[in-house]
This record gives C-alpha cells, structure tokens and sequence, in this order.
C-alpha cells in the first residue's frame, strides 16, 4: 500500500509540473533511453537510405599528385572529364563512378614535412592494396615506384603508332630487380585532358601501376589513351 501510495504522489506531483519541468524531469530519468531510441531509429534510416539511394559502383581509382583541382564552368560547376568519358561510354554516372583523388600534396626536396609524409605512405599504401589504376604527377612522383618495376609497359597501354608519336615524351626507369630500362610512363602532350579541365598547369607524367586491380585494367588503358586528348 505504501509503494502505491508513493506513485500517486509521483503521478500528482508530475501532473502538477510546468511543461518545462516535465521535460527536464523525462530527461533526468530517461535520457539514455531516448538516446537509444534516437540512434536506433537514425541507423534504420540511413540503412533504408543506402538501400535506395545505394553509392555508385567504383570501376576505377585515380590518384592526381600536386593536383590543382579542376577548373569551374559557367555555371560554377566543376569540369567533370571523368563523368564525360562515362557518359559517352554508356555508363550512367549516378549508378557507376571513376573515384579521383586530387588532394594529395608532395614536394621533391621533402619540404612538405608531414604532408610529404602522409601523401607518401597513402600512396604506397594504396598502391600496394591495388587501390591505385592510374597515378598522375610529377617526374619525380613517378620516379618513386619506376625503379621497382612499379608500372605497367607502355607498349601493352598505348598502340605501335602513339609510341612514335610520343616517343619523346615517353617516361623511362631501371628495373632495379633485372637492371634493365623500360618504358612505363608518359609525359602527357600539349592539349591533354588534366591540363585542359586545370588539374595541371605544368608538365604532368602519368603512369599504371603494375598493382592495379585487375578488374580495372582495361577501362585504366582505356581512360589513360582519353586522357591524352586525342
């Protein structure tokens, strides 16, 4: 009788609360609930969310060192080439993407300090988990992953008559395994696509990784010879 009697008085004493005072009184004893129930309703409708608006299928990753981000159009919007050669492939860019990272800085003399470091170790990292299709950079950038037979040749990307005609602006390295040189990059050409769409305002060399996900290579040679400008 007693315990009844002390929830009627609780039962009175909240019915005669301010409406802020219920409020601070709800919160006071069933927060963590509410926070419950809040959480468990967010992650209902972010997963009902995915389920129809699911994120557009990678079919290639591109990573542009020194990058200056791509230039605006008319209407403020970016330059997309990405989504361009998609389109004009058949791909529809809300159902598939070519995911580019253009937010990678690194410096030849190792001026950049931490952000040398970081840049570094994301792209060995990502190279080695064959999250890398096509690397674009400087020289020097692609000087870091030559030398350990690091790209593909450029004989199984480009065809017999694009080696003549950029013969002069095909980038060379030592395998240092069998001390040979081989052909595995290229300095792009006056008109190319990156220059064009202002990811680059200087020379740019861009190379494929011999660790590319080999699901991607095709369409990597592929978007490598569009990016050309041919």
């Amino acid at each position: 009788m007693a315990e009844h009697k002390k929830v009627r008085e609780r039962t009175k004493a909240f019915k005669d609360m301010t409406p802020r005072e219920k409020v601070e009184q709800i919160w006071a004893y069933y927060r963590l609930v509410l926070l419950a129930i809040a959480l468990g309703l967010a992650l209902i409708i972010y997963i009902i969310y995915k389920i129809v608006n699911p994120d557009p299928e990678i079919l290639l990753n591109v990573a542009l060192v020194n990058s200056l981000g791509a230039v605006q159009t008319e209407d403020g919007e970016e330059e997309d080439i990405f989504n361009k050669y998609l389109t004009e492939n058949g791909y529809n860019p809300e159902e598939v993407t070519i995911s580019v990272t253009s937010n990678l800085y690194l410096t030849e003399d190792g001026s950049g300090g931490q952000m040398d470091m970081a840049t570094m170790q994301s792209l060995m990292a990502r190279v080695a988990a064959s999250d890398i299709d096509i690397l674009a950079g400087d020289k020097y950038i692609l000087d870091m992953f030559g030398p350990d037979g690091g790209f593909l040749e450029m004989e199984t990307v480009l065809s017999e008559e694009q080696m003549e005609k950029y013969a002069d602006d095909l980038y060379t390295a030592v395998d240092e395994e069998t001390g040979e040189e081989y052909v595995c990059g290229l300095k792009l050409p006056e008109g190319n696509l990156l220059t064009e769409a202002g990811y680059y305002g200087t020379e740019v060399y861009m190379a494929i990784p011999v660790t590319a996900n080999e699901e991607h290579i095709k369409m990597a040679k592929d978007v490598f010879v569009y990016l050309l400008g041919e």
